[in-house]
């Protein structure tokens, strides 16, 4: 495995509710599980949240004592603008007649009928850039597989005009522009913004998230 600089150009940005993201590492082992399951497995798998660790993505992975994680950058972006778009979730007329005859009272302030707002943001950017180590040839076939990163991709946002992945990263990025778990930033003295975090594919498993800590650029 070789340092390498993955770079997706973008055709207007991308969404995503946090600073860091979209995650290299999640977009890699989303595609993985995707072709080794298939579609109908993996779906299911994610609506019924059947999920495990992804551990053999053909990245480096940092190991300390019984943990570990990959070797990958937060994504390195130039911000030319910043929006804040809203969905809205509404409990639909047709659902209304299928259940009316069932129930007397749909709930839509709370429970699975619930109404809701939800705000996301807009990065308006020409590309993102991750430096990883791993194996090249793996990387740009699971990659040839995505054609949009971030949230919200089913409403149109953070389609990729081409991927492209050279040699010559930054292996000290890859290693150290990254969340890392608190426990090893304080043995090699980083220091940086604490967070929750999702540290390791699949983030939404709690044994996958801890206090980390977001080095300092």
């Amino acid at each position: 495995m070789i340092p390498l600089k993955i770079t997706a150009e973008l055709f207007n940005g991308f969404a995503a509710n946090d600073p860091f993201s979209p995650a290299i590492d999640g977009i890699l082992a989303y595609w993985h599980c995707r072709l080794t399951m298939g579609d109908d497995e993996f779906i299911e798998a994610q609506s019924t949240g059947n999920l495990s660790t992804v551990e053999n993505l053909q990245l480096a992975k940092t190991k300390f004592g019984d943990d570990w994680w990959y070797q990958c950058s937060l994504p390195i972006y130039k911000t030319h603008a910043e929006h804040q778009h809203h969905f809205h979730r509404r409990f639909d007329a047709f659902h209304a007649e299928t259940r009316c005859d069932k129930q007397g009272k749909i709930e839509t302030r709370c429970a699975p009928y619930k109404s809701t707002r939800m705000a996301v943001r807009l990065i308006v950017t020409r590309k993102v850039v991750w430096h990883v180590v791993g194996d090249k040839s793996e990387i740009e076939s699971l990659l040839a597989h995505c054609h949009a990163i971030g949230a919200k991709t089913g409403s149109g946002y953070g389609r990729v005009k081409r991927w492209s992945v050279q040699i010559g990263g930054d292996e000290s990025l890859a290693r150290i522009h990254r969340a890392l778990p608190v426990n090893y930033a304080d043995k090699h003295g980083i220091n940086g913004m604490q967070i929750y975090w999702g540290y390791r594919p699949a983030v939404r498993l709690p044994q996958n998230k801890t206090l980390c800590v977001i080095p300092r650029q």
